[in-house]
């Protein structure tokens, strides 16, 4: 009976937490049925096909290791974004429920961990349930978080913050090895979740605040020992979570690190100060900066226009507008008021101090290559004047925070995608609302000066939108490739529905505030009020962000599967071919609002850029320019081989022909090698050739036997084969040191197991005279080593917590 009355307490005092899963469970049921998919950006066309095929190879009862798939190759487990072994992934043991299903599960659980866990954070920070209500969900379903179904290891590391968040407080409390446990878990699943960055980021939240309190509360300690002694112990609970976070992730931090200082990340970098252009690592390192203008779309829902289905993004038109990484970044108008309320930036509550710093220190990070010297730039030319010889070849990133961050910070230049940071502003803004909510029965002057600014903003830039549409027609905005011209047409009314939605909810907040005020009796009955109208307001504004899609569009049979299975390829190879992305010119000259199903039939007719992947196995291809987070330079030569072999100036010309069906919406697939001559048999060394600088179709002299018997598989390539003299068997593949080669004779005895590069493209293996078998197989060391790390650092891990009995865990309690 106890149990069930604290069970009836406990729902009672936490419903808005109960609300948030109820309304989560609505939004996501079709996703979590499998009826519809997220159809835009990388969920539909990067992670949709490459969590099925490695789910498939699991089911065939490997590991996946290595990708033979794509170009000549990747390793798999060296490959972030695979997030091949973080545990989140055991979603996808559900196959009763169908792949469409489990992958929508793998989003909308994430999307509810975020919210749990940001409303456990508000907690701990002071909030009431109500205002914990109002900062999960203006967090969980704010653009910053929620539009990250769409690039799935930003969602899964925005849904692991909190709870970092969570432990780093523990830490600097005073709680070090314990709260550095829980903190370093946290950036273990990031890592293993596939965004390393954000689990970096955590590192330095934590030594920055501990270091920061350690300065703030100097006067406390009567000696400098006791100071210093304060200091190592602090340093202590630091190197326990960089550690433990390591041990945790070895698995997929060890192979990912390894196979990062080999990829353009490590081998393009140069002076930091200096204008980059398209295609070199340190221009990438800043695309998808977040422009600054797009503040206010903190306070005007949408107000930026949308890009898709309907191409509406009029802030294009501005200067050095960038590619667009968050649609929207709007977490409630009322979430904003209290953050503005609750801000302090240097007096007053220390946890208030602490999140108004993460907000303004994220925010301007995430400008990224928005930077002073951009600003600078911007005004000379403005005003007509030239650049000097000085300022111009200087980048416009130059003096910005995120400057200063890959400056300073070891390794952090080796990231890219300065927006990404923006989530941990949003989730410090939509805490301190949470802690804020307590202050609405007061109507302190920080409130009312925040509402009326808000409004006056509203106003003046209601006032003024003849103006902007005037800008707008003077600066034209180019069509978009996938979704066509900018609409033009109702500009005015489109912005005025966003003014008008803010001024809505701005008036109904004002009208509860002042009942919350003066009519004390009903005052929880009020503030749940402003919690259900924050919900409607988040939710009309943000819900399109999820881009559905119907499932079938993915599940339906394509055109190019059955016509690469009528091609007659030799038997036992795969062909080879280079799909070109670029879609149908007519999507430039008009718009359709079903045009995120157009793109997703184009993108799986064209392969685009893992579509093959999940291609049916009598039509599985490898395909060129297919990328991946990482990119090694050979994969870079490799592209510029074969394009110019298709233009036709090399003497080796590699095209004997091309897939078409005939239709304009669907692109050629070029044959860059019908045979696909993954292995070929040629003389010994003996015969004068040059293993250093062996091309991949270079003509060389063949070995008189044959190759028979090929069975081939994520990790292993073998084969039978029957040679008159010793040989040299050639693999073509990126020679990554975790190949290795066994050459067995019939009977099962080891021959050779030396394998050594050639050239950029291949391995070499000797195999003498007679019939031998010949096996190719990837186990890198770095992943055998990871695997055993992490293993016993969970091992140790669970015996530590249930040693524990989770009495250090306090604060997770309600």
């Amino acid at each position: 009976m106890s149990v069930s009355i604290e069970f009836k307490s406990v729902i009672k005092k936490h419903w808005p937490l109960l609300a948030v899963g109820v309304i989560w469970f609505v939004v996501f049921f079709e996703f979590n049925t499998g009826q519809k998919v997220v159809g835009y950006r990388d969920s539909a066309y990067l992670y949709y096909p490459y969590f099925q095929w490695i789910d498939e190879v699991w089911q065939q009862g490997q590991i996946p290791l290595w990708n033979p798939y794509c170009d000549l190759g990747y390793p798999v487990v060296g490959d972030g974004t695979s997030s091949v072994y973080y545990p989140g992934k055991l979603i996808f043991l559900l196959r009763f429920l169908g792949y469409p299903a489990c992958y929508g599960i793998y989003l909308s659980v994430h999307v509810l961990l975020a919210a749990f866990a940001a409303y456990l954070l508000a907690l701990r920070l002071g909030a009431s349930p109500i205002g914990a209500g109002i900062a999960c969900f203006s967090y969980s379903f704010g653009g910053s978080t929620l539009f990250q179904v769409t690039n799935v290891v930003y969602l899964v590391s925005a849904s692991w913050l909190p709870i970092g968040l969570l432990f780093v407080i523990g830490m600097i409390k005073g709680r070090s090895i314990h709260s550095a446990m829980g903190a370093a878990l946290a950036a273990s699943m990031m890592i293993l979740g596939g965004d390393p960055q954000m689990a970096y980021l955590l590192g330095v939240i934590v030594a920055a605040s501990m270091l920061i309190r350690l300065i703030w509360c100097r006067k406390k300690y009567r000696k400098w020992s006791i100071w210093f002694a304060r200091l190592l112990f602090d340093f202590r609970g630091l190197i326990v979570f960089g550690l433990m976070a390591i041990a945790l992730s070895a698995i997929q931090f060890l192979p990912s690190y390894v196979w990062a200082q080999q990829s353009v990340r490590t081998t393009q970098l140069g002076d930091l100060s200096f204008e980059w252009y398209l295609g070199q690592h340190m221009h990438a390192v800043y695309q998808f900066s977040q422009p600054p203008w797009t503040v206010a779309e903190m306070i005007w829902p949408n107000v930026s226009g949308k890009p898709f289905p309907i191409h509406q993004r009029w802030t294009n038109a501005f200067p050095g507008w960038d590619r667009v990484w968050n649609p929207s970044i709007y977490s409630g108008v009322f979430t904003i008021i209290l953050a503005l309320s609750g801000a302090r930036f240097w007096r007053g509550n220390r946890r208030y101090v602490w999140l108004t710093w993460l907000a303004i220190f994220f925010a301007l990070a995430s400008f990224g290559w928005y930077g002073p010297v951009w600003l600078y730039k911007e005004i000379v030319l403005g005003l007509g004047y030239e650049l000097d010889e000085i300022a111009e070849p200087v980048g416009a990133q130059v003096g910005g925070i995120y400057w200063m961050m890959t400056a300073v910070l070891p390794g952090f230049e080796s990231f890219r995608y300065p927006a990404k940071l923006f989530v941990i502003a949003s989730l410090a803004v939509s805490c301190l609302a949470g802690t804020a909510v307590s202050t609405i029965p007061k109507l302190n002057w920080r409130l009312i000066v925040s509402i009326l600014s808000i409004a006056t903003l509203s106003l003046c830039f209601w006032f003024n939108l003849v103006e902007v549409e005037n800008y707008v027609g003077q600066h034209p905005i180019a069509e978009d490739v996938y979704f066509g011209p900018f609409e033009t047409s109702d500009l005015t009314s489109r912005l005025s529905k966003t003014i008008f939605h803010s001024l809505i909810v701005l008036g109904l907040v004002v009208v509860v505030c002042f009942l919350v005020k003066y009519e004390s009796r009903f005052s929880d009955s009020w503030l749940a009020l402003i919690f259900v109208i924050s919900i409607v307001d988040i939710s009309v504004a943000n819900l399109w962000l999820l881009a559905p899609v119907d499932s079938s569009v993915f599940t339906k049979p394509t055109n190019v599967a059955q016509l690469i299975r009528n091609e007659r390829f030799q038997q036992g190879y795969a062909p080879r071919m280079i799909s070109f992305w670029y879609p149908d010119d007519n999507w430039r000259k008009f718009s359709d609002a079903n045009r995120l199903e157009e793109v997703i039939t184009w993108q799986r007719e064209s392969l685009h850029p893992k579509h093959h992947l999940v291609l049916p196995s009598e039509s599985r291809i490898e395909l060129v320019r297919s990328f991946t987070s990482i990119e090694h330079p050979t994969s870079r030569k490799w592209h510029e081989y074969c394009e110019t072999s298709l233009r036709g100036d090399s003497q080796r010309s590699l095209v004997n022909g091309h897939i078409s069906n005939n239709d304009p919406n669907n692109p050629v697939l070029r044959i860059v090698d019908r045979d696909c001559k993954k292995v070929r048999l040629i003389k010994s060394v003996k015969s004068g050739f040059d293993l250093e600088n062996l091309l991949p179709r270079q003509e060389l002299e063949r070995a008189k036997g044959t190759l028979e018997s090929i069975v081939e598989t994520a990790n292993r390539f073998s084969f039978t084969v029957q040679m008159d003299e010793a040989s040299i068997v050639l693999c073509s593949v990126i020679p990554d040191a975790g190949w290795k080669v066994r050459v067995t004779d019939v009977e099962g005895t080891l021959v050779s197991d030396e394998l050594r590069p050639a050239g950029k493209y291949h391995f070499a293996a000797d195999v003498p005279a007679g019939q031998h078998t010949v096996e190719f197989y990837y186990s890198p060391i770095e992943f055998w080593i990871g695997l055993v790390v992490s293993s016993i650092s969970w091992i140790v891990t669970a015996i530590f917590t249930l040693r524990l009995g989770f009495t250090g865990l306090r604060f997770f309690r309600f």
